[in-house]
């Protein structure tokens, strides 16, 4: 009986030094070491706690600061608004990496996989005080178009990452700016009316003038006293197009003084949005905008308003003679 126990001790033993030499062999092989790394969390604080967001690029800085639940993209002496929605999205994409892969631990590589710092974009992501959350370059997409290439600043090893990281990633500062002429847009149901009035000389010479109203009731019905033939849905269209449309960049100035035109957006609650255009094109063919009380000043180009600009004649249902 004795001898019995004895064997069973000794093959428990052997159980267990055969179980953590397995594991150690695990832990310390390339592939333990690469499903340890592949554990490792992008962006481990949460994405609200973000407040600045850098991004290096060939081309120069961009900085985006949170203000409060909006974005500001900072240069130049000013704070320009950006689309809070796409900071906030690439965030949330940084914040959803649960895993990257080791591709490279030199910095011999780097060049194949765009990681070298004259090419690679670099990201960083700063909390309130100061201190980074986040620091890494991303480079070129792998292969399959999957993945895309990254590193940690400081540090020589390669990583793949999901392709989301660079694809939200837009490279131009106009990408990021929140260019809408009426800014943030409200649904077609809550607007009022839209006012048209004034003229405008474009660059070929041409001469656009109107001056009239669309109104619509609590039945979601367009009209309008100036237009009795309305096309209510050529209304809707219009309304739509001015809400929508955005400028081609922000200027330091809005018109100077002398004739405007002018397109005036009521909103539920009696919020009128009053957007003022030059009359007269700058020499080099775009018009200087500005919407009232916000502080936004534009540059709008004449394409864009051959768009939105419609005489009352091309919102009528009556066919033309």
């Amino acid at each position: 009986m004795n001898s019995f126990r004895r064997k069973v001790r000794a093959l428990s033993w052997a159980a267990v030094l055969l179980a953590l030499w397995t594991a150690a062999g695990i832990a310390f092989s390339p592939e333990g070491r690469n499903a340890r790394i592949s554990r490792y969390r992008l962006l481990v604080p949460d994405p609200a706690e973000i407040q600045v967001l850098q991004i290096t690029v060939p081309e120069g800085d961009l900085s985006f600061r949170r203000l409060g639940g909006a974005w500001t993209l900072e240069g130049d002496g000013r704070s320009l608004p950006v689309r809070a929605e796409r900071v906030e999205a690439y965030l949330e994409t940084l914040g959803a990496v649960r895993s990257l892969s080791e591709v490279s631990r030199a910095e011999s590589s780097w060049k194949d996989l765009g990681l070298e710092e004259a090419s690679a974009r670099r990201v960083r992501l700063l909390l309130k005080d100061g201190s980074a959350a986040a620091d890494f370059r991303v480079g070129r997409y792998a292969p399959d178009g999957s993945r895309v290439f990254l590193r940690m600043e400081g540090n020589p090893r390669g990583f793949a990452a999901p392709a989301a990281i660079a694809s939200r990633l837009p490279g131009s500062r106009k990408a990021w700016l929140d260019l809408r002429l009426f800014g943030e847009a409200v649904p077609l149901e809550d607007v009022q009316s839209l006012r048209i009035s004034g003229y405008l000389r474009f660059p070929d010479g041409s001469v656009f003038r109107a001056e009239y109203g669309l109104d619509q009731n609590r039945s979601g019905v367009w009209s309008s006293p100036q237009i009795p033939g309305l096309d209510p849905s050529a209304a809707g269209r219009l309304v739509r197009s001015w809400m929508s449309a955005e400028a081609e960049d922000f200027s330091d100035r809005g018109p100077e003084a002398g004739p405007v035109f002018r397109a005036d957006l009521a909103t539920g609650g009696g919020a009128v949005r009053s957007l003022r255009i030059s009359a007269i094109p700058e020499p080099e063919g775009w018009y200087r905008a500005s919407l009232t009380g916000s502080g936004r000043y534009f540059r709008m180009s004449p394409w864009l308003l051959k768009d939105l600009l419609k005489a009352p004649e091309d919102l009528s249902a009556s066919p033309r003679r």
